[in-house]
């Protein structure tokens, strides 16, 4: 068995970020879910939506969900949600 190291998470988003997300985690992979939104609240007042609607999936159960950002919004990139 191979050991990780644990991935670093924060209190606070980044304050130089525009782009927030619900996300989920699955062991190590790591999904955008929903999103983006303009400003952390907003992202964080959603996750249990986004994740109780993802519950048709068995496999959510199991996910880490929270929120995570980026600085700017991808062009072209779509989440599966939208700002479900």
């Amino acid at each position: 068995m191979t050991l990780t190291r644990p991935r670093t998470f924060r209190d606070l988003s980044n304050p130089d970020h525009s782009a927030f997300y619900v996300s989920a985690l699955d062991g190590p992979k790591s999904f955008l879910v929903a999103g983006p939104y303009p400003d952390h609240a907003t992202a964080i007042a959603r996750v249990d939506a986004v994740r109780r609607h993802a519950e048709v999936d068995p496999r959510s159960h199991w996910m880490a969900w929270g929120t995570c950002s980026l600085p700017a919004a991808p062009a072209n990139h779509t989440t599966p949600l939208g700002q479900f």
